[in-house]
């Protein structure tokens, strides 16, 4: 089964990275492979919470947002000096063969896959929200695209988007978290999306971990 999951997968990525091409996407984005600790899954050890065993929120903290509480894997976005990180669940791995230039992390468990695509993009929030929903609402079954605005990520503008596709003749149901980062010319597209690759939805605690606590990391 593994050339199908990989396959999948494949689909699953093109049919993210199609908008963002249309957005003017940057093909100059890629993961920390300079550095072993960085090009790796990164352990981050959460912050002591006296009286709590919950964890750490992703909200804005003086600017940035809290640290992911656990293991994680984080890459750089070309020369932006922006960083993103996911989580890493227990018996996740990262597929760093996967990986290229616009696929800036891949995570997998079994068949359920999660990855960032991203690149820079020459419009703004707005713009290129609009432009990415417009392309999926081509994508969609039915038009069964769903949008909704997010929390915002790290103090950065998101929306949650799901709809279903079909892919080797599986139907597939997609969740998708779009953050778009403004920089003083364009922006930089983030698109986390996550696939249970034998058409079953993702649950909803699994999916929630992984899109809910992204972690972005503005240039020092």
């Amino acid at each position: 089964m593994r050339p199908i999951k990989l396959t999948l997968a494949a689909l699953a990525t093109t049919a993210l990275i199609v908008p963002l091409a249309a957005c003017g996407s940057d093909a100059d984005n890629s993961a920390e492979s300079s550095n072993p600790s960085s090009s790796s899954a990164e352990s981050s050890q959460p912050e002591s919470q006296e009286g709590s065993g919950e964890k750490t929120e992703n909200k804005k903290q003086d600017g940035e947002c809290a640290p992911i509480d656990g293991p994680s894997a984080k890459v750089t976005v070309g020369e932006t000096g922006y960083s993103v990180a996911m989580p890493m669940p227990e018996g996740w791995e990262r597929n760093e063969e996967a990986e290229s230039d616009s696929i800036l992390l891949s995570l997998s468990s079994g068949q359920i896959n999660a990855s960032v695509v991203g690149g820079t993009v020459e419009v703004g929030p707005d713009e290129a929200f609009q432009q990415y929903v417009d392309t999926l609402n081509m994508l969609s079954q039915d038009g069964d695209l769903k949008v909704e605005d997010a929390p915002e990520v790290c103090g950065y503008p998101a929306k949650n988007m799901t709809y279903n596709t079909t892919m080797l003749d599986t139907k597939v149901v997609q969740e998708a978290k779009m953050i778009v980062v403004p920089l003083e010319q364009g922006s930089i597209s983030l698109v986390v999306t996550v696939i249970d690759e034998s058409g079953e939805p993702v649950p909803a605690e699994l999916r929630d971990e992984l899109l809910e606590n992204i972690h972005i990391t503005a240039p020092a």
